[in-house]
C-alpha cells in the first residue's frame, strides 16, 4: 500500500491531537531482534522529547501473537516482517481491523522486502 500525503498529514494530526489533549502516546514495538528494539526505543524517546512530548509509553513485544493478545491502546506500532508464529504483515492487518486509526510502520533487516 502506498501512503499519500493526505494520509501522512492525517497521521501526524492524530499524534498531535493526542499530545495536545495531554494523553499518553502509546507506541508498541513488535520485533524479535533485541538490538533493533533497543535502538528504536532510544530513537523514539529522543525524537518525541525534542518534538512532541515526554508523555510517552512504549510497550515491547517479541512475537506477533503477543501484540494481538494485548488489549492496551496502540497509537503507533512498529512491526518486524519476519517473526515467529505470525509475520508483521498479518499482524498489521489484524491491528487495522481493530482500530483503523492506528499508525503502523513495517520494519525489516531483510533486503528482499525493501
Amino acid at each position: 500500500m502506498i501512503v499519500n500525503k493526505y494520509q501522512l498529514y492525517y497521521n501526524y494530526f492524530t499524534v498531535y491531537v493526542c499530545v495536545l489533549e495531554g494523553r499518553i502516546l502509546r507506541i508498541c514495538i513488535c520485533d524479535d531482534d533485541t538490538f533493533i528494539v533497543e535502538q528504536l526505543v532510544d530513537y523514539l524517546y529522543e525524537y518525541f522529547e525534542k518534538h512532541f512530548t515526554k508523555n510517552l509509553e512504549i510497550a515491547l513485544f517479541d512475537r506477533g501473537k503477543a501484540i494481538l493478545e494485548n488489549t492496551g491502546k496502540k497509537d503507533i506500532v512498529f512491526l518486524d516482517v519476519e517473526m515467529p508464529e505470525l509475520n508483521g504483515i498479518c499482524v498489521g492487518r489484524e491491528l487495522k481491523k481493530e482500530n483503523k486509526d492506528t499508525i503502523i510502520f513495517i520494519v525489516t533487516s531483510y533486503s528482499e522486502y525493501l
